[in-house]
């Protein structure tokens, strides 16, 4: 059964502490963070941190963007347990798009241009802009 999403917060987190296990399997520690990376940001704007429910709670254009070292955390209504002998299993549908800094990708050395959904109404489509605009507002340079 679907799981109403009861928030979204986009904060900074640093970058998990990555190591290297037997043949070379990396393991990245959540728990364990470092502030820096040898990474730098696409120039553009970001979501401001806090809250960002409004910009994911539907499929109508509005995009959390966030950058390496950032999260955007989601909290969920919960669930009954499941019943006795049976097992639970969580699966996260989502809509968005990543771009990396690579050297052939379009673009790759700024945020925009953002992806235009193609299937999404028009009048959810510029709802969905409405909430770029507002949320959309921390700019990063690019350094």
């Amino acid at each position: 059964r679907p799981a109403p999403l009861l928030a979204a917060r986009v904060a900074r987190r640093g970058f998990a502490v990555r190591t290297t296990g037997p043949q070379r399997l990396p393991h990245y520690d959540y728990a364990e963070r470092k502030q820096s990376w040898d990474a730098k940001l696409a120039r553009g704007f970001y979501t401001a941190f806090g809250d960002a429910t409004a910009l994911v709670r539907a499929r109508d254009g509005g995009l959390a963007i966030i950058g390496g070292g950032e999260e955007v955390h989601l909290e969920f209504e919960a669930a009954p347990p499941p019943p006795p002998g049976h097992t639970r299993h969580f699966v996260l549908r989502f809509h968005g798009w990543a771009k990396d800094m690579d050297l052939y990708t379009r673009d790759g050395d700024q945020v925009g241009p953002l992806p235009r959904p193609q299937s999404i109404a028009p009048d959810l489509l510029a709802h969905g802009a409405r909430l770029n605009e507002r949320h959309n507002v921390r700019f990063q340079d690019g350094l």
